[in-house]
């Protein structure tokens, strides 16, 4: 019965702070003197008016799940990855050199599968390095992702610019990968690049939720992140523990890079991503860290980002940067979400209140 509450509450909540945000931001719409119908209106259409329109949404929403992911799975163990954005720039760059590298190497029938599995590896051995400097080192994991975020697109330049350069264009970015490495395109949205890789997200955001609330593992990193040293006393090796996480959470963003390069570009480009990483973050926080949550909100987001876009043409005084004020909104209900619990005022209120003297 609890573990009904408990699921259903996860699905109601994020649902609940998304349209308070949404309320939010359509009533500051109106006060600069747009119609909130209208907002709303504009941005239905943009997401549902056309098959593309509807697909690229759903593109947007496989990326915003595998960086919601990145970030929910170290959170669940008591880490802040703010990293996200460079894991992705690896696990990107790594699939496009994988297929550039060994096209004439890897068997047709193990294409998919591999290029996509090393998007994975590159961005849990990133994630890997932010967790051992936290475990063993000591080392903050928000300092050091966001240094490694630095790093990442300074390699990634590097490599890209001197020894995967496109000989046939001057924008920085790499050859094109065959099309054998491409994800095959699903589903009449016009061309848009909706995949099986979206089915494979949904799948590992429930497979997630299942290890993290049905296995050991999801003990192991709860105890973890509410006391490291009764962890540690009761025998879990919480350092491991740690580092596992944020090697996990490195993979899954670096799987958001793969979808973009496999799915999308067909090649790696210097400026892809750019943002999704750090949108990773208030998806997760939106889904209080739950996997299914963070499906939820990533679908939530997508459709703001892309029926967002339709703005800038259709309305008068707010733009597709209207997504952003609604997402930050969002993240201001979910962060103040203690103001409105009656148990929490009822702490501060015993905590002024004189002690009896005994």
């Amino acid at each position: 019965m609890n573990t009904m509450g408990s699921g259903l509450k996860t699905v109601v909540q994020p649902i609940f702070m998304a349209l308070a945000g949404v309320f939010l931001g359509v009533l500051i719409a109106a006060i600069v003197g747009e119609n909130p119908i209208n907002i709303l209106s504009i941005m239905v259409s943009g997401v549902f008016g056309t098959p593309y329109d509807l697909g690229t949404a759903i593109y947007y929403m496989t990326i915003l799940l595998f960086t919601g992911l990145a970030v929910a799975v170290p959170y669940r163990s008591g880490l802040f990855n703010i990293g996200a954005e460079g894991q992705l720039v690896i696990g990107g760059l790594c699939a496009a050199i994988f297929a550039l590298t060994f096209d004439h190497i890897v068997p047709s029938s193990m294409k998919l599968i591999s290029v996509f599995a090393v998007s994975f590896l590159g961005g849990a051995a990133w994630g890997g390095i932010a967790g051992w400097i936290r475990a063993y080192r000591g080392g903050h994991e928000v300092i050091s992702t966001i240094m490694l975020n630095f790093v990442a697109a300074g390699l990634s330049a590097w490599l890209t610019l001197n020894l995967f350069k496109s000989t046939d264009t001057q924008i920085p970015e790499t050859s094109m990968i065959d099309s054998s490495w491409m994800w095959p395109k699903i589903g009449n949205f016009d061309g848009a690049p909706v995949t099986l890789l979206t089915v494979i997200g949904l799948l590992i955001g429930v497979a997630v939720w299942f290890l993290m609330k049905r296995m050991n593992f999801g003990y192991l990193v709860s105890a973890t992140a509410e006391s490291e040293v009764a962890a540690e006393i009761s025998g879990i090796e919480t350092k491991f523990i740690r580092l596992l996480a944020m090697m996990i959470g490195g993979g899954f963003a670096g799987m958001a890079g793969g979808v973009m390069v496999l799915a999308s570009t067909g090649r790696f480009r210097l400026d892809m991503g750019e943002g999704f990483g750090f949108a990773g973050i208030p998806v997760a926080l939106l889904g209080k860290g739950d996997p299914i949550g963070v499906i939820l909100s990533a679908g939530l987001f997508a459709f703001l980002q892309h029926g967002a876009s339709a703005l800038d043409l259709e309305a008068t005084y707010v733009n597709r940067d209207f997504a952003q004020v609604i997402q930050a909104l969002v993240v201001l209900i979910v962060v103040s979400e203690k103001l409105f619990s009656r148990v929490y005022w009822k702490k501060i209120i015993f905590k002024l209140l004189p002690q009896a003297k005994g």
